[in-house]
Parts: C-alpha cells; sequence; structure tokens
C-alpha cells in the first residue's frame, strides 16, 4: 500500500540499505528501494523532484538518517544549504539567485515542496527536492 510519507516513518529506515535508485527523468520522478535490517522492503517514491542529488552511491549504502523538511526544523541556514547542494556537482558549487532562493524557500515553508536529506552510515548521500514524497512497504 502506498501511503505518504509520515513523520514517524523516518526513525524506522535507520540502518536500512538502499538496495535500487530508479529515475524517470521524464516524468521528474524516481524511486528508492530500502531493505530494512527486518527484511522487509520499502519503497519510496518521490514526485515532481526539483533537484536531486547523490554521491558516493557504492555497493552498500546504509543509511543512518532520514529528514524531511515537512517534518523536521531545519533552520534556514541548513535548507538553503541543503538546496544549494542538491544543484550542484561535485567539482562545482551552484549556488540559486537570492530571487529563486526566496522562492524555494517560500515553497518550502508552506509545504509545496519538501527536502529529503538521506544521511548515510556508508555509501550515498542524498539530498531530493520534490512536491510529494511516498512510502509503500513490502512490495
Amino acid at each position: 500500500m502506498v501511503q505518504e510519507f509520515a513523520s514517524e516513518d523516518a526513525s524506522k529506515f535507520h540502518d536500512s540499505e538502499i538496495s535500487s535508485i530508479e529515475i524517470m527523468k521524464s516524468e521528474s520522478e524516481m524511486r528508492v528501494g530500502l531493505l530494512m535490517p527486518s527484511g522487509i522492503h520499502a519503497y519510496l517514491a518521490i514526485k515532481k523532484i526539483r533537484f536531486v542529488r547523490i554521491t558516493d552511491f557504492v555497493m552498500q549504502n546504509v543509511i543512518s538518517e532520514i529528514r524531511i523538511s515537512k517534518y523536521e526544523n531545519f533552520s534556514e541556514e541548513e535548507l538553503k544549504r541543503l538546496v544549494n547542494w542538491s544543484n550542484s556537482f561535485s567539482d562545482v558549487e551552484i549556488e540559486l539567485t537570492p530571487d529563486s532562493m526566496r522562492k524555494f524557500m517560500e515553497d518550502i515553508s508552506n509545504g509545496r515542496l519538501q527536502v529529503l536529506a538521506i544521511e548515510p552510515s556508508r555509501g550515498a548521500e542524498a539530498v531530493i527536492i520534490a512536491e510529494k514524497i511516498f512510502v509503500s512497504w513490502g512490495e
């Protein structure tokens, strides 16, 4: 069953492993497959992506923490850093213009956009800026 990602879902993914990433560029969507320590599979469906950056994806990618702006009080400075980081490259740091950043911050604060930050224990780190985040279990 697919449901909108809820605040209580975030803590369930500690020590889960990213098992797959599928990007559907033409739909601005992605699906992240996760294997939880219990052996249960879960999937994040991320819709209407604006920016995405994933670094250090290796054979074993273990999650320390998943943080979502809809449920967590990120500081304004941290949100700006995450938005800029998600639009940058390893060899080029990109900063949005003040007007663009202001619009992103408004959209994040009123819930039109969400910031999803995946912090690793090992391997992949990701920041995704998108309109909707869903989760499904055991499919």
